[in-house]
């Protein structure tokens, strides 16, 4: 990879670069890459992690022709290797040859994301604020929760102080979370903040989560941020989208993809 690095005169930055998947991008596009050029006869692979090139890559190579992936992917349907129509049809996007299958995936997922956080608000919208003061309670507890039965409680109903939850992080109470819930289509601005510091104030609590299917005015931010000896951590629509997605809290999976790679251990024991 430093070859390749020092080659392209790529940055610091450049190297460090991740695909979605959190791996290197500098690696991914390599490993494609290899995998483009044995497929097309221009390589093969002479033992693991070394690649040579061989006649007829030499051949293209002194040719002066442009190695891309839509070249690449001719060469391979040229030599009776399977490839399909949709393949060829990425191929000949211009766009298509700067990202590998994997990038491709992942943008296709993030792409789907994007669209499943606004019917996730949509969906919440149609429902009643008890129905979320529940749902940012089960969310929370499911990520800060401690690990034993009745983590969470709702009390919004109950009139607790303009508190609706609390997360419990331990069974004796010593380390919870106070949650208010805004069921809001305008902005949260910097009064309801100021309420809810108060309301933690009546419970002699420090850490508390202000959640709404909106977001926040600036002066609601501010406040948040300049607050001292206790801490409101502010969640707005997308942000919670984007979590319940991630802990799949009202989700259930449609499909799960199992991507392989080679265990090259397996392969090679004794090295």
């Amino acid at each position: 990879m430093d070859v390749m690095a020092d080659y392209f005169s790529l940055s610091e930055s450049d190297i460090r670069e991740t695909i979605s998947n959190g791996s290197s991008r500098l690696y991914n596009r390599v490993s494609w890459a290899r995998s483009y050029l044995k497929d097309a006869g221009l390589t093969n692979n002479a033992e693991r992690g070394k690649t040579c090139i061989t006649e007829e890559g030499r051949r293209v190579f002194e040719s002066g022709k442009v190695i891309d992936t839509k070249y690449l992917t001719e060469l391979k349907k040229n030599l009776g290797s399977d490839v399909t129509e949709e393949i060829k049809e990425k191929a000949d996007s211009e766009e298509d040859c700067q990202i590998t299958p994997e990038e491709s995936l992942y943008a296709a997922i993030k792409q789907m994301n994007s669209k499943l956080e606004s019917d996730i608000l949509d969906e919440i919208m149609n429902q009643t604020p008890e129905f979320f003061e529940n749902l940012v309670t089960d969310l929370l507890a499911e990520m800060y929760g401690g690990q034993f039965e009745e983590n969470s409680e709702v009390t919004g109903r109950t009139g607790d102080g303009g508190i609706d939850g609390i997360i419990k992080k331990d069974r004796l109470g010593f380390d919870n979370i106070y949650v208010q819930a805004k069921r809001w289509e305008n902005s949260v601005d910097r009064t309801e903040i100021q309420k809810f510091s108060g309301a933690l104030d009546g419970q002699n609590a420090t850490n508390g989560a202000f959640i709404t299917t909106s977001d926040f005015s600036s002066g609601a931010k501010d406040y948040a941020k300049r607050l001292h000896g206790k801490r409101i951590v502010l969640i707005n629509g997308k942000e919670l989208a984007k979590l319940m997605i991630e802990y799949g809290v009202g989700l259930s999976s449609k499909t799960v993809i199992d991507i392989k790679k080679i265990d090259y251990n397996y392969f090679n024991p004794d090295i």
